[in-house]
Order: structure tokens, then sequence, then C-alpha cells
């Protein structure tokens, strides 16, 4: 059938008919399962001292300073709903950590979802608005431009 194969078919009805999560989901399940393992490692290893160490000298350019892993880190346990400050305490038992990084993966699963269907509806919302500001005097046709109005009009 023609239709069919001239039938486009948006990224986000992809993901939802295959139920793939999205590639920050699978990102940010690492990071959480690493930033786990990294609290719980003995205080002598080099991954361990360099996530909690300072520097003593140098500090960051001004203006927008490049983000660290810290930083991203911080910002996807928000997303996540997992307080940054309690970190430590909440990743030192292993299995509430992973209990807690589940519901909050499913957590931001769920926002993202929401979030795409909200900006594909925008999306179509501001097609049709554009769609039916050329409009044909003549005949009532809905241009999408100026310039196709006025081809149209030739």
């Amino acid at each position: 059938d023609i239709q069919e194969k001239n039938s486009v078919i948006v990224r986000n009805e992809v993901t939802f008919q295959a139920e793939l999560p999205g590639i920050e989901y699978f990102i940010l399940q690492a990071q959480l399962k690493w930033t786990g393992q990294l609290v719980r490692m003995p205080h002598h290893r080099i991954p361990h001292q360099i996530f909690f160490g300072q520097l003593k000298e140098g500090r960051r350019h001004r203006g927008v300073p490049q983000k660290h892993f810290k930083d991203f880190l911080k910002s996807n346990l928000k997303k996540c709903h997992i307080e940054p400050q309690q970190l430590e305490t909440l990743a030192s038992d292993r299995q509430k950590w992973h209990e807690l990084c589940r519901s909050g993966l499913q957590d931001f699963k769920a926002e993202r979802i929401l979030e795409l269907n909200q900006k594909w509806e925008w999306h179509t919302a501001k097609i049709t608005l554009q769609a039916s500001n050329h409009i044909c005097l003549h005949c009532d046709r809905s241009c999408t431009s100026r310039a196709g109005l006025l081809a149209h009009i030739r």
C-alpha cells in the first residue's frame, strides 16, 4: 500500500513501541551504579580518593566553569529524586541503594516520557498554527509559508 510506505512514524512512537527508555536512562543507570561502588570502596583505593578529594591549589575558571563528574552526578541524582547530601549514607547499604536507584530510574523514565509527549504536542500545535497563517483568499487553501501562498496565487 502506497500510503503505508509514505507514512511517517516519529521517533517518540518508535521509542514507545519498542519500550526503550532512551540513552540517557542507560547512562544514568551506569553512573548511579558506579557511584554506589565508589562510595562503598575502601578509602585507600585511588578512584575513591579522586572522587572525594579536593585540590589544594588551583580553581575553576570564571564565567561558566567546566562541569566535573560530581556536578553531573548531583544533577542526575536530583532527576532520580535522590538527595545529593545523603549520598554516602544511602549508598553505604547496597540493597537499599539498588532499590532506590531502581525506583529513581523508573521515576526518571516516566517523567521523560511525559516530557517528550508534551514537547511533541507543542510541536504539532505549532505546526498547525503556522499552517493556518497563510490562507488563499480565492480557494481557502492553506499554505505553510508566505512564499508558497504567493506562488499559489500566481
